[in-house]
């Protein structure tokens, strides 16, 4: 449960256009295609995962999660 905490948080609003008002609007001046926003939303949502995986068992204890049982 832990882990798909943490991807979820993790894949918030960069992966597809139709996420974010400002990526529909960019997408629709053609400043970028579809493939090039997936790809720059995966390399992010990967970094900000593992950046979110390192940091959980040290945050959530303090708020007072349990982070293994």
């Amino acid at each position: 449960v832990a882990l798909a905490m943490v991807w979820n948080f993790a894949s918030g609003g960069k992966m597809f256009v139709y996420q974010s008002a400002v990526l529909i609007l960019g997408y629709s001046y053609g400043y970028f295609q579809g493939k090039d926003l997936i790809r720059v939303g995966l390399v992010l949502t990967i970094v900000e995962g593992l950046i979110l995986a390192f940091l959980v068992p040290f945050y959530w204890p303090l708020i007072g999660l349990q982070w293994l049982k």
